[in-house]
């Protein structure tokens, strides 16, 4: 019989094959919403002054209608009116003529998009294809990177 574990923060008991169990669904929970990123289902825009957000994970994010710069001047009722659109990567008011992309949206409003800049450089440089390494190939027959020019010091 495998002896039982205990955690500080829950004092239940489990056994390993039970944290196993967990640990599998746990896994399976993260390959799951990495092959299909949440989406957003909803969207409200009430008279909280704040657009909430709620998405295919279960999680809900409100974002201060001050954030929306483009819809200031807007009646409450024309706020009311905003859809989901676009398989739920986009928000819409219709009547305002405006349409967000949800993606760019958040990783402006939490400061992260000089980061996923980054990281998809990086990919996109790390890329490995036929065409980019005969395009190498053929830069190094032509000599390859020109050198800096030498610098000659001059004697006092």
């Amino acid at each position: 019989m495998p002896e039982p574990t205990t955690t500080a923060d829950n004092p239940k008991t489990y056994s390993t094959e039970a944290i196993r169990r967990m640990v599998q669904e746990r896994r399976e929970k993260m390959t799951a919403r990495e092959s299909a990123p949440p989406v957003v289902t909803a969207v409200v825009c009430g008279r909280s002054s704040a657009v909430t957000l709620t998405f295919s994970s279960g999680c809900a994010v409100s974002i201060p209608l001050s954030e929306f710069h483009e819809l200031a001047g807007a009646t409450p009722a024309e706020l009311r009116d905003v859809t989901v659109i676009g398989s739920g990567g986009y928000i819409e008011w219709p009547r305002l003529d405006m349409t967000f992309e949800i993606g760019p949206l958040l990783l402006d409003l939490l400061g992260l998009k000089p980061v996923s800049a980054r990281i998809l450089a990086s990919r996109a440089g790390s890329a490995r294809s036929e065409a980019k390494a005969a395009a190498s190939r053929t830069n190094g027959h032509k000599g390859g990177r020109p050198r800096k020019p030498r610098v000659v010091q001059a004697e006092k």
